[in-house]
Formats: C-alpha cells, structure tokens, sequence
C-alpha cells in the first residue's frame, strides 16, 4: 500500500504566487535561504500557517501533486515544537 500523500501543500502570499505564475517557477526565499521550499501535507498545513503566518489574509493555499515534481523531495523533521515523529516535505528545487 502506498502511504505517500496525493497531494501537497505550499503556503505563499498572492504576491508571491502572481509572480511564480509570470516567471514560471516558484523560488520562495527559503529556497535561497534554506536550500528547499517549505511543504505540508493537507494534515500538517495547520502547524505553519498557525506559526508563521496568523492573522493573514494574503495568503494561497498551493495544491501540489508530488508525481509532478522535477526537484528532490526529502521528508525531514520541522521545528523543536513539532511533534517529534512528524516529517515534512522539502522541495529541494523550484
């Protein structure tokens, strides 16, 4: 049985996502910043919007399928206050 989420999640403003459209490709800062883009599943979704982004309202919901993905994809820990078997997507690549 495959265990692997049909879908993705990316969280970015608008803006961000109006740009990617124009330029083809997402490249949000933490990909420069980190070496990937910060991805969840539908399940996890709330753990970053809670953290990073609370009383926004800027903000897209991407929807992504993991099939069509050219970069690597690593499941890795998140942050100290995440539970501790939790992984989280990371595209490393736009």
């Amino acid at each position: 049985m495959n265990t692997s989420p049909q879908v993705l999640v990316h969280i970015c403003s608008a803006a961000q996502w109006s740009s990617a459209r124009i330029r083809g490709d997402l490249r949000p800062e933490s990909l420069s910043s980190t070496g990937f883009i910060h991805l969840s599943t539908r399940a996890q979704v709330h753990l970053p919007a809670n953290r990073l982004y609370r009383g926004r309202h800027d903000l897209v919901l991407l929807h992504i399928d993991p099939a069509r993905l050219d970069a690597p994809l690593r499941w890795e820990p998140g942050v100290g206050t995440d539970p501790l078997s939790m992984l989280f997507p990371h595209l490393y690549g736009p």
